[in-house]
């Protein structure tokens, strides 16, 4: 298992002060924010822990980090818009790396992390419905392999759907589905109504769907052996429950992931953007979106506590985000306003990416912790 001790986020080669004070946290897991050399030395020092490294739009070192990391080492097709350009999960347990099913996972003590790769035109199906036959297919290999290694939770999903809000252009498809992400949605909760049961109840863990910019359709997944609940924003309607003029299949996520490990709480908050109810406000105007997203994540935090042992979780009490942004220039008022709100502590890494709907102008995701309740 890992060490007790802080969970050490950690933005380039050194800690930094801001991030290495958040002590007394347990962690199983540390996320380090690198430049692509400092992902290498990382690698030729860590290898050994090393649960999974993202690189996001590729550089020369990905390819020898790849054939020497213990865990998962894997390219996203997203342009970072800062020159830390990898993310590294690091652990003191001992990582297996192994493969079931054309899945690959990263197994260290109770956590393990997966990766699912689709190409949606190898699977027999035509046209635009190759996508949702592609997110079907890829969620039916992710739950049993799951069930075959003996986990029992999803903490998190990270869905990279390329071309995510491009249009469809298909007269055979119902008009209400004509648009990409709507087409995985149908693959996507096709197979959970048909694979995610659990004691009786659908599992919609906490989850992100961006877009990539070429590629095949990946699935990642964080898992665990200890149980886990799903925490809905009072603010929003729960998105299993979206009116039908947003896709005649609903997103199959939960706003976030609650779980208790170690004397810590830990919230996976999904990704999160400017959405009320069901609909998106302030359309066009990125400083408001950015401000209404802070409110639905403290909301978020705040409906933690109403589950049975859970706790508030505040804005600071992040360790990590991960923003991404539609538009590159509107970074520098993006982060203004984050900053301003929540300070500039909290390592982030920003990406540049669609998001799931068209009018959606940033989104933000991350992992908090705090001590249990006494």
């Amino acid at each position: 298992m890992a060490r007790q001790g802080v969970q050490d986020f950690e933005s380039g080669a050194a800690s930094r002060p801001e991030a290495a004070s958040r002590g007394g946290h347990s962690g199983l897991f540390q996320v380090r924010l690198l430049t692509a050399s400092q992902a290498q030395a990382l690698v030729e020092t860590e290898g050994a822990g090393l649960l999974w490294l993202w690189e996001f739009a590729g550089s020369e070192a990905f390819s020898s980090c790849a054939k020497r990391t213990s865990g998962i080492a894997a390219t996203v097709a997203i342009e970072p818009l800062t020159e830390l350009t990898h993310e590294a999960w690091v652990t003191d347990d001992r990582v297996e790396r192994y493969e079931v099913e054309g899945v690959e996972i990263a197994h260290a003590g109770d956590l393990a992390m997966l990766r699912v790769v689709l190409d949606e035109h190898s699977l027999g199906a035509e046209g635009e419905h190759a996508l949702a036959r592609a997110a079907f297919e890829g969620y039916r290999r992710l739950f049993s392999t799951i069930r075959l290694i003996g986990l029992r939770s999803i903490l998190r999903l990270w869905n990279f759907v390329p071309s995510i809000v491009a249009p469809v252009r298909d007269n055979r498809v119902d008009e209400l589905d004509r648009e990409r992400y709507r087409q995985f949605n149908i693959g996507r909760h096709a197979a959970f109504l048909q694979f995610s049961k659990r004691d009786g109840e659908f599992v919609r863990p906490a989850a992100t769907g961006v877009g990539a910019a070429e590629g095949p359709l990946v699935i990642d997944a964080l898992v665990a052996a200890t149980p886990a609940r799903m925490v809905e924003n009072p603010r929003q309607v729960p998105a299993y429950a979206y009116p039908r003029h947003f896709g005649t299949r609903a997103p199959a996520f939960s706003r976030a992931t609650l779980r208790a490990a170690r004397g810590m709480q830990e919230l996976y908050l999904s990704g999160t953007a400017s959405i009320v109810g069901s609909d998106t406000c302030h359309v066009g105007d990125v400083t408001k979106q950015v401000l209404e997203t802070l409110r639905n994540i403290q909301a978020v935090g705040s409906a933690a506590a109403r589950l049975p042992g859970g706790t508030t979780f505040e804005l600071e009490d992040f360790d990590y985000l991960r923003v991404y942004v539609k538009h590159a220039e509107d970074l520098p008022e993006v982060r203004r306003t984050l900053n301003a709100e929540i300070g500039s502590a909290i390592p982030t890494c920003w990406l540049r990416q669609d998001i799931c709907r068209p009018e959606l102008l940033c989104e933000v995701e991350g992992v908090a912790r705090v001590p249990m309740p006494r």
